[in-house]
Order: C-alpha cells, then structure tokens, then sequence
C-alpha cells in the first residue's frame, strides 16, 4: 500500500515507465494525459517539490493485474537503473558540453570586444578626434552595448546552463536510491 510519500505512477504498460504513449486528455492516467513517460513526469514532480520523495519514500508503480508478471519487479529496478545511468551520463555530457562551449564563446566574444575597444580608440584619434562629446558618447555606448551582447550568451552558457542538467542528475540519483514497487491498480 502507498504511503503519502511515495511517487506513485498509474500505466497501463511497463513500457509507458520509460517511453512517452500518445497524448489522451480523455484518460485518467496522467502519463496518458500528458503524452509523456512516467519517469520524466514523476522527475519533473521530483524537481517542483524538493521535498517531495525524501528518505523514506518509494517509487509505486500501478498496473493492471494482468500486466504483472514474475520477475517484472526486478527486471524493472535493472532498467530503471540503467535507464538513469544513461541520462545521467548524457545530463553530464551536456553539462561538459555547455561549458565548453561557453568558454570558447566567451574567448570569441572577448576578442570582439577587443577589437571593437581598439577600433574606438583608433576612431577617436584619427577621423573622431575633433567629435563632440556627444558623438564620442555614442560611440563609447555602441562599443558598450556590443560588447555585453557579444560577452552575453557565452556567460549565460557558463553560469547557468548547467544547473538544469546538475539538478536533473540530483532527481535522478534520487530515483535510483527509491525502492521500487509493483502493485496491481485497484488496491
């Protein structure tokens, strides 16, 4: 019997544990509802409530009692595992990835930045050098605005894309260490 802190998931088939069925809004199960599998729908209720799913709490999994078999249990806990093994290892590829990419940008977006400071500078000693404060204000502006857009998507990818994957990974764990339970629906 599920208790209050349990995740518990209602299929029709094992396979809808890991593979998204079509979307059904006239459903009562809410995988089916949403067209989406059910461990991406219980990690995503895992990562709106923290809380949620701590210690003690058990991962119940509802089908009919005719889709139950021997050994399903278990051959169910070895492909959860592997099956968050797998996307732990590519949540951290992107999150390698990510970084990577976000350090390269950001060597780009500096030598832009750099280029651009130097072509200010060399516009304010040659045909410049005589421009108004308010022309030389504009300038400086423009040179401003276009090195914070070129510095803008490189510091987002380093800052703060990883953190959807590092949390993902998180819920992910929290999975694997959960006990997982068969149950037939109706109890």
């Amino acid at each position: 019997m599920a208790t209050t802190s349990d995740i518990v998931i209602r299929l029709d088939e094992i396979e809808q544990l890991f593979n998204a069925p079509a979307v059904n809004p006239y459903s009562d199960k809410s995988v089916n509802v949403y067209g989406e599998s059910a461990l991406t729908r219980a990690s995503r209720r895992l990562l709106a409530q923290p809380g949620r799913g701590a210690n003690d709490a058990r991962l119940v999994i509802k089908l009919p009692p005719n889709k139950i078999t021997p050994g399903l249990q278990q051959a169910t806990v070895e492909a959860v595992r592997r099956y968050t093994d797998a996307r732990i290892e590519d949540n951290e590829l992107s999150m390698r990835l990510s970084r990577r990419l976000g350090l390269v940008g950001l060597l780009l977006a500096i030598l832009v930045s750099l280029a651009a400071i130097g072509i200010f500078t060399l516009l304010l000693a040659g045909p410049f050098a005589g421009a108004s404060e308010v022309v030389r204000g504009w300038l400086l502006a423009f040179v401003g605005i276009l090195s914070w857009v070129a510095l803008w998507d490189p510091l987002s990818k380093l800052l703060f894309e990883w953190v959807g994957p590092w949390l993902h990974n998180g819920i992910l764990r929290r999975i694997q260490a959960m006990p997982i339970v068969i149950e037939p629906q109706g109890e």
